[in-house]
């Protein structure tokens, strides 16, 4: 049987290499706009993509930095902000969690109805303990998550996300290319929007309280 959530998702985003944000020696993608709704009360930019179905996920399984299977399971009842990056991203990945950092400052009660997920796609280098350091220095609340490319490239996939490791040799030295996208999850585990940089903390914080307010149900 055909899943046509697939269908309907990509009528709104198309995943595409050539907006590419090039910084330090890695680099990030972009998605560029397909096509753009306004949902209730949710304002449509060229940043802030809103799918008109939301997108069922199928079964995944990372590693949380407690060493715990982290799935579709830990998804639910909250609303989910999740962003790939790598522990040695130059700027883009310290940028972004910054910028979360204050909006979920910012929102009130944040922690209430909203999880701040970062997913390492670096597992070589990203070890559980580092991870851990890392996200608890912008927010002892932010979750760390990674696993093996097999289990991190089914979860990407789902999410319209890419992910490259630029290593011509065993060096440990090598930038990783990534998406660099806002992945919004609802409540129910299914991929409703994504936001894409710049990114500033009024639009984060806005996206994020219209999105609840919106799909309250």
């Amino acid at each position: 049987m055909v899943d046509t959530s697939i269908f309907k998702l990509r009528r709104f985003l198309t995943l595409v290499l050539a907006a590419v944000l090039v910084v330090g020696a890695g680099s990030a993608y972009w998605w560029n706009r397909a096509d753009i709704k306004a949902q209730r009360n949710l304002t449509a930019t060229a940043q802030v993509v809103v799918l008109d179905e939301p997108h069922e996920l199928g079964a995944f399984h990372l590693m949380s930095v407690q060493g715990q299977d982290f799935s579709l399971a830990q998804l639910l009842n909250k609303w989910n902000i999740v962003f790939f990056g790598y522990l040695n991203c130059p700027d883009v990945c310290p940028g972004t969690l910054s910028v979360l950092q204050m909006a979920a400052r910012e929102i009130p009660a944040a922690l209430d109805h909203y999880r701040f997920i970062f997913v390492s796609v670096d597992p070589q280098r990203d070890t559980p303990e580092k991870l851990k350091e890392y996200v608890k220095y912008y927010h002892t609340a932010f979750i760390a998550v990674t696993g093996g490319h097999d289990q991190l490239s089914s979860f990407a996939q789902q999410l319209f996300v890419e992910y490259d490791i630029l290593r011509d040799d065993a060096s440990s030295k090598y930038a990783v290319e990534h998406t660099a996208n806002l992945l919004i999850i609802d409540p129910k585990g299914r991929l409703r929007a994504a936001i894409h940089p710049p990114l500033s903390i009024e639009l984060v914080k806005n996206t994020l309280i219209n999105l609840r307010q919106a799909y309250a149900d």
